[in-house]
């Protein structure tokens, strides 16, 4: 029997469920020759292996961070609103994790920021979140992360005002 590739382990169910992505997670925080695979399935055709692979990618991310260091530009190319919800929150999440140079910082914040006009409230608050873990590589962007962040505190959702007001309270410490 044959081996089964990353996405055809994903393929399965919808976008409400996780499938294989935690086990899949597991597996690539700790063998890095699985990532390739993973990165690759982002830009699937099939909805539910891009969501799945954006989901594994994320978690061994939160496990192993340099992991995603050789696919920052890949992940800054994705990183725009047109793309959907399920992708782009998870993108949101491992941004920060990158370590971005001089020369991708601005693009990155303004990916980022773009994002903050998403019609998903998730999509937002992700943003908003990734906004605050980017200011240690570029702590010259507090201040316009701090007003943009009240800012969204002020006018967002209650959702995205509870965010704003707890990420507010985090940098003001």
């Amino acid at each position: 029997m044959a081996l089964r590739t990353i996405p055809e382990r994903l393929l399965g169910g919808d976008l409400r469920s996780t499938g294989a992505a935690d086990a899949i997670a597991r597996e690539a925080a700790h063998d890095p020759t699985i990532v390739p695979e993973l990165v690759a399935g982002l830009y699937s055709a099939v909805p539910v292996v891009r969501m799945r692979c954006a989901d594994a990618l994320e978690k061994a991310s939160r496990a192993n961070a340099a992991c995603l260091a050789p696919y920052a530009q890949p992940l800054l190319a994705l990183l725009e609103p047109a793309q959907p919800k399920e992708l782009l929150w998870h993108l949101l999440q491992m941004c920060p994790r990158v370590h971005w140079d001089t020369t991708q910082l601005p693009h990155i914040f303004a990916a980022v920021a773009a994002c903050l006009a998403h019609s998903s409230s998730i999509v937002k608050m992700s943003a908003m979140q990734a906004l605050c873990d980017l200011i240690p590589q570029a702590p010259e962007r507090t201040d316009e992360v701090l007003q943009r962040i009240a800012e969204l505190t002020r006018t967002g959702t209650p959702a995205m005002r509870a965010r704003g007001a707890k990420l507010l309270r985090r940098l003001a410490s």
